[in-house]
């Protein structure tokens, strides 16, 4: 099975109109392909990305099913349930198949949110839930809260060959449970794409071109193969579409798909927090000291300190990203920034931090 992710379609985080036939075409394109799972969240495109999936599902709407996102900040009673109405009206839908917080927020006692999630199902606004960005920790209290017959469906997280974390103990939870990982950035952003020169990159390389596939294709095949898991991959492109669909069916023999999960083995270990600097976000903006974390001077949500709350019980999403300075024994973090200051806050720098080491291979 394959999803379609749909952030960037109809604006990121700012409403944007001017593609707005060619992301209704390219979805409405999806459902005739086959596709019928489509993921969205109110912050896309502040609420167009809900707008355009609705307006290109109505004349299939009981043929497909649609997952939104509460934002972290609407986890309150009374917001959870503005948020869902909210959806629905730009969805132009009277229920929404799968409803979940896009983030916890640990700010907000969980057995609020599910008292707006339970009344939102017994109004037969929503479905069912799904939680994403959840630790295995963060899940399993959840669900001792959530009333017998609201049935939970999916976990969502990052999942591919480049981000493996979730095979710890997130999607082994959802096998027990017998609910859905939905992965999103199974091509992890893009780059698996154009994989680099190392022994992994010449792999998937040298497998794809045998199976008439690109590394893109093959890194999305080796993603919807795993048990339990649907990928939602993310684009705006109809020969990208097209291509993803055609991937998750590919032929590609067992033997290949174990010679990438042996290639792409990420060996985790923990690095203390003192020995690593923060040089770099996928945002673009990092703090550099403790007191900028603290402070949130650049206004991430979750904040570093909103954050470290879920992390006191030792749990994370998945490790930073790490390699080592050049004629040194220091580390320089080049991915997570946010879930580093999280760790630090919340362990008071004195518990060392689950990390993967660019360039080292498990043994």
């Amino acid at each position: 099975m394959l999803g379609l992710g749909t952030m960037g379609l109809g604006g990121r985080y700012d409403r944007d109109q001017s593609r707005d036939n060619e992301h209704i075409a390219l979805i409405r394109d999806a459902v005739a392909l086959g596709v019928t799972l489509f993921d969205t969240a109110e912050v896309y495109g502040d609420g167009h990305g809900e707008e355009l999936l609705g307006r290109a599902v109505a004349g299939v709407r009981d043929q497909v099913v649609i997952s939104t996102k509460f934002s972290s900040g609407n986890s309150a009673y009374e917001s959870v349930v503005a948020s869902a109405e909210a959806s629905l009206r730009r969805l132009g839908t009277s229920w929404i198949d799968i409803y979940q917080a896009h983030w916890p927020n640990p700010s907000v006692p969980q057995e609020e949110t599910v008292r707006a999630l339970e009344r939102l199902w017994r109004e037969g606004k929503i479905r069912h839930v799904g939680m994403s960005n959840t630790t295995a920790t963060e899940a399993r209290r959840l669900l001792s809260m959530i009333p017998d017959g609201l049935p939970v469906v999916t976990m969502q997280q990052d999942y591919s060959l480049a981000e493996r974390f979730v095979e710890h103990r997130l999607l082994p939870l959802c096998m027990e449970l017998g609910v859905a990982l939905t992965a999103y950035s199974p091509i992890a952003q893009g780059r698996l794409a154009k994989p680099g020169d190392d022994v992994a990159g010449a792999l998937i390389s040298e497998l794809a071109a045998r199976n008439g596939l690109t590394p893109a294709q093959l890194a999305l095949a080796w993603v919807a193969r795993q048990d339990s898991v649907v990928p939602l991959p993310m684009t705006s492109q109809r020969d990208h579409l097209q291509a993803n669909v055609a991937a998750v069916t590919a032929p590609v023999p067992e033997e290949d798909f174990a010679r990438l999960s042996r290639a792409f083995a990420q060996p985790i270990k923990e690095v203390a927090t003192d020995a690593i600097d923060v040089v770099a976000s996928h945002t673009g903006k990092a703090y550099r000291t403790l007191s900028d974390a603290i402070a949130n001077s650049l206004d991430l949500s979750p904040s570093p300190v909103a954050l470290a709350e879920e992390l006191k019980d030792g749990d994370m999403l998945k490790p930073v990203k790490l390699r080592l300075c050049r004629n040194s024994d220091r580390y320089e973090l080049f991915e997570g920034q946010l879930r580093y200051w999280a760790w630090v806050i919340a362990h008071d720098g004195k518990k060392p931090i689950l990390a993967s080491i660019h360039g080292e291979t498990a043994s």
